[in-house]
């Protein structure tokens, strides 16, 4: 008898304790697992069960459908392969469909994926791998314009930096800090080459992709050897892995006062040729 009762219970408790989607349609979903497993290749784990034989689709990032079931049926089972894909964030949305053998539809509510890891896999493309790789080396080599402005007198620049060392936070879009290593070239100059080292934080920020105050030590191997303070503003994403800044510099070598002067520069930031922690 009290076996008898405790299984009663459970039956009776049963739809409770298993999260719920408010429902569009005639037929109840019931999740039961949803997780991204956090070794490679990483794969989406779904289960869930249902009020009718159904079959059943999910629907990741309001754009990417995968089939569940082919077949009508009440449990629910798939794994999918997440390796070839790429999200904005750590965590994306999803929902269930499921098609009765009426042709009638039912939604679940949108529910939560958290994704593992500290960088975004590439969204699977049909365009050449090797092309790919062409555009994006061709990018990462391109070097950022900028003006010098000193004494009266204005400069053309051409900059490139690269992040050697990255750190990471919570998100997955940039790394919460990096240290890099910036070649500038000052054209009509009395000394062209600057060669920089330095500390980069990265800030999250509203209607922009981030902001990056930075402090840098510079040498133009002719004994002129100085400091660096910078503000970057990171505008909007381009090519899906970088991000078009804005920088301003202010250079400034104790020794010598006169030798101070300002900067500004426009180009592309990525830190994926970079060790990440």
């Amino acid at each position: 008898m009290k076996y008898f009762s405790i299984t009663f219970l459970l039956i009776f408790l049963f739809p409770l304790i298993i999260p719920r989607a408010q429902q569009e349609g005639n037929v109840e979903i019931f999740l039961i697992d949803a997780y991204v497993t956090p070794e490679p290749p990483h794969k989406f784990i779904l289960s869930f069960f249902t009020t009718d034989s159904v079959k059943s689709k999910v629907v990741v990032d309001n754009k990417l459908e995968f089939k569940v079931s082919g077949i009508l049926a009440e449990d629910h089972k798939t794994e999918i392969d997440f390796s070839g894909f790429s999200f904005d964030s750590s965590s994306v949305p999803f929902y269930i469909v499921v098609t009765d053998k009426n042709g009638n539809e039912s939604r679940s509510e949108n529910f939560e994926l958290i994704l593992p890891g500290k960088n975004p896999v590439e969204h699977k493309s049909t365009a050449s791998p090797f092309l790919q790789l062409c555009i994006g080396g061709a990018l990462f080599l391109m070097p950022s314009p900028g003006l010098a402005l000193r004494n009266g007198t204005t400069h053309f620049t051409i900059s490139k930096e690269i992040p050697f060392l990255t750190f990471y936070g919570e998100g997955y879009n940039y790394p919460s800090a990096y240290f890099s290593l910036e070649y500038t070239y000052e054209f009509k100059a009395a000394r062209k080459n600057y060669l920089r080292i330095g500390y980069n934080k990265m800030f999250p920020v509203d209607y922009i992709e981030f902001v990056s105050p930075a402090l840098k030590g510079y040498t133009d191997f002719l004994g002129n050897n100085g400091l660096s303070a910078e503000l970057t503003l990171g505008l909007f994403k381009f090519y899906k892995v970088y991000a078009v800044y804005i920088r301003y510099r202010f250079n400034y070598q104790p020794v010598e006062p006169f030798s101070k002067f300002h900067e500004i520069s426009i180009g592309l930031f990525s830190s994926f040729f970079s060790i990440n922690f």
